[in-house]
């Protein structure tokens, strides 16, 4: 990451001496970076590699080296979102104190990996290059971040997740899939 974000990415506005980079990406179109360059995701599954395609503004291919395993982000995806939470809430402030009321949440599971991949190729998952600087604090001036993050649209959750429990306080509103196990404590 470091190596792509001091070639191709751009001076960030407040610390002029450092480089930084924000990109959001996908296998079915290229993003200009830095005005100068076009980056694309390409998903190679015969490789099981996820490379960065880089471009000049004619499309002459600068380079295809930096890339992440698919398996590990496979993995790393059954561990971090087999199941999902979502939970709603409204908020106000009272006497400068936050108060959180919570009114609705919405359990999914994974439907399986083939589904992710097929997400990322047909680019309704998006994947966002991140390197950026602190702009405050004690670390100020030091990397904040540097990232890949995988981005699914709030109205496409229902590809990737099936739906398995929806609770609405407000309006009472249920639904439970048979199949799926809630654990009461």
């Amino acid at each position: 990451m470091n190596r792509i974000v001091e070639k191709y990415g751009y001076h960030d506005y407040l610390f002029k001496d450092r480089k930084v980079i924000r990109a959001k990406l996908s296998c079915c179109e290229q993003k200009l970076v830095s005005n100068k360059y076009k980056f694309q995701i390409d998903l190679d599954e015969e490789d099981n590699k996820i490379y960065l395609v880089i471009r000049d503004k004619n499309d002459i291919l600068i380079e295809r080296e930096s890339y992440v395993h698919i398996d590990k982000i496979v993995a790393h995806l059954c561990v971090k979102l087999n199941k999902m939470a979502i939970i709603y809430a409204s908020h106000k402030k009272i006497d400068d104190i936050e108060h959180f009321r919570y009114y609705k949440i919405v359990l999914y599971k994974l439907k399986n990996t083939e589904t992710f991949i097929e997400l990322l190729k047909n680019g309704t998952i998006k994947i966002e290059l991140i390197a950026e600087i602190r702009k405050s604090g004690i670390n100020m001036g030091k990397s904040k971040m540097k990232n890949l993050l995988f981005i699914l649209p709030q109205d496409k959750i229902e590809e990737l997740f099936d739906l398995k429990y929806d609770y609405n306080y407000d309006d009472k509103k249920y639904y439970k899939d048979d199949s799926f196990q809630i654990l009461k404590i």
